[in-house]
């Protein structure tokens, strides 16, 4: 073969290496094959298809190992890890609260039968008493702490609260939630016969701050619970801690109509408490908190 066409072949070969599929230079790579001397051809041609072959070399691994993540993708989801999760453990340590943590990680163990919730809800004694009879836990709470007395007493159901009562269920703490939602949800009839069975209508709701039912009223702007409690005899000026009245509290939450229920029942519009401040004073600065 003469020079000529010793070069052209060459050139054929070296054009064929960098116009070929990315599969052949694999191939080319993969068996180590060497170019030999290629008389006449410019070096660079020749770098650029040991290149190209490089090039394909170097594609067909990040290929391959795409192809292996994917299968190792399969693999895990087919076989998730077993993750226990705690929301409410997340959330207090993300605010940083110490004692929701403390609570969180020594959630108490509660029995819930919610057959006996839904008999003390409805006021069903034979059923109330089919299941203690049958078992059932007289004190079960449900998540938020709520037991069948509860339910029976926020539903007005006195004959079975009766029995619940008869039964050995525990009053502690009951009759103060149920006050405390009644005027929460505005539940007048509720509140009324709590008051027809007894409750007394000055007593404190919250003995520590010497807080009453009508303080608590006022403070939630609660204008018909006000005045069901003013219409029962509840006391307009009576004072809780740091010397404030009803209407300081009324004041300072802007609820005006309350405040004139608060005096038309006979209270006084301008007494101080303990920091100095009447009424009006604790209005302006709801007002001016208001418009920031």
């Amino acid at each position: 073969m003469t020079q000529v066409n010793k070069i052209e072949t060459n050139w054929v070969l070296v054009n064929s290496i960098v116009a070929s599929s990315s599969l052949l230079l694999v191939a080319i790579a993969a068996i180590g094959y060497e170019f030999p001397e290629l008389p006449g051809l410019p070096a660079g041609r020749v770098a650029l298809a040991v290149g190209s072959a490089a090039a394909a070399v170097e594609t067909a691994i990040i290929v391959r190992s795409i192809f292996k993540f994917k299968k190792s993708l399969k693999i895990r989801a087919s076989n998730p890890p077993k993750i226990k999760m705690d929301p409410l453990l997340h959330e207090a340590a993300i605010k940083g609260d110490e004692k929701a943590i403390i609570r969180a990680s020594n959630p108490p163990k509660i029995k819930m039968d919610p057959l006996l919730h839904e008999a003390a809800a409805k006021g069903d004694e034979k059923a109330i008493k089919r299941l203690l009879n049958s078992g059932a836990e007289i004190e079960c709470k449900t998540c938020d702490g709520k037991t069948p007395l509860y339910f029976a007493r926020y539903h007005m159901h006195e004959k079975a609260c009766k029995l619940l009562i008869e039964r050995g269920a525990s009053q502690e703490g009951i009759l103060n939630r149920v006050i405390k939602e009644a005027i929460a949800a505005d539940h007048v009839k509720l509140l009324q016969d709590l008051i027809d069975n007894g409750l007394k209508v000055n007593s404190f709701i919250i003995p520590e701050h010497k807080v009453t039912l009508l303080h608590l009223a006022a403070t939630q702007g609660k204008l018909n619970i006000v005045r069901l409690l003013l219409k029962s005899g509840a006391d307009p000026e009576i004072e809780s801690w740091g010397c404030w009245r009803v209407i300081h509290y009324a004041a300072i939450h802007g609820h005006k109509e309350v405040v004139e229920a608060l005096k038309e029942a006979g209270a006084d519009p301008t007494p101080k408490n303990s920091a100095g401040q009447t009424p009006d004073d604790l209005a302006k600065l709801s007002a001016s908190e208001a418009n920031k």
